[in-house]
């Protein structure tokens, strides 16, 4: 297992693009979290109804949420790059020649994302702790740190349903188009037009892959706005329930990979 994770990390490691993304990462999501508190700070009205949000316990919330949106677009992107790279370059088919089985070859991939987003979320916590010490707060410093293995989850379950489609569909522009295109607008237009137009059941939309994704990490002000809760809360699905749920489609995802990727000519 260490030796198809070190032969992963080797080949992603000698991707520029991928250097580049790490950097954007670590650059960005602080320049994020600080852009975010001066957007929704930036009078004193503003700072005396919703500073709350930028300090501890709600902060991690907050935090969390905002990097959701930075993860989604780079460890996308990385998980569709690690097979898609190898299809076009054809250094695939020589790793398969030298020994290495396909089941392997996909568990070593397996185990990169989930390296990928540990990383990830190891970051956000000691940037999320950082602001924690800049900002202050009330009450305990960690009383909201259970959103990270969501997070976790959340990154995981958008880099399996990416790389499913990559082994399905081999290239890597397709693949993200559709990937954005599903997650950003098809779902959506399924969830209302159907579910609440023709069906008139919304809530029945909230277990589609995206929208469960989605619930995994909620909206931050969903618990703190005035009038938002009831009406926001009541489409979306408890955030543990959520996780479940993520778990059994991420299961789902890679039961396709692989039977996909068994079949395949490669």
């Amino acid at each position: 297992m260490i030796h198809l994770l070190k032969l992963e990390w080797l080949k992603l490691r000698s991707f520029q693009t991928f250097k580049i993304s790490v950097i954007l990462y670590i650059v960005l999501l602080p320049l994020l979290f600080m852009a975010v508190q001066a957007m929704f700070l930036n009078n004193s009205q503003a700072a005396s109804t919703l500073s709350h949000l930028f300090e501890y316990p709600n902060l991690w919330d907050t935090y969390a949420y905002w990097a959701s949106w930075l993860t989604f677009f780079v460890l996308v992107y990385l998980s569709v790059l690690s097979i898609s790279s190898e299809f076009t370059n054809k250094t695939l088919r020589q790793n398969l020649i030298t020994g290495i089985e396909r089941g392997q070859y996909l568990m070593g991939k397996g185990l990169i994302m989930i390296m990928l987003s540990l990383g990830a979320t190891f970051y956000l916590f000691l940037i999320t702790m950082l602001f924690c010490f800049i900002n202050g707060g009330s009450g305990n410093m960690f009383s909201g740190i259970e959103i990270l293995p969501r997070f976790f989850v959340q990154n995981l379950g958008y880099m399996s349903l990416a790389f499913m489609l990559a082994v399905l569909l081999r290239r890597s522009g397709l693949v993200m188009i559709l990937f954005f295109a599903y997650i950003l607008i098809v779902e959506r237009i399924i969830r209302y037009l159907i579910f609440l137009q023709l069906i008139e059941n919304l809530e029945a939309g909230s277990y589609f892959p995206a929208s469960v994704l989605w619930d995994v990490v909620p909206f931050f002000m969903v618990n703190s706005a005035a009038g938002l809760d009831q009406q926001i809360t009541s489409i979306m699905l408890d955030p543990w329930v959520a996780v479940g749920v993520a778990a059994a489609y991420i299961a789902l995802f890679w039961v396709i990979t692989v039977r996909s990727f068994m079949r395949k000519d490669l």
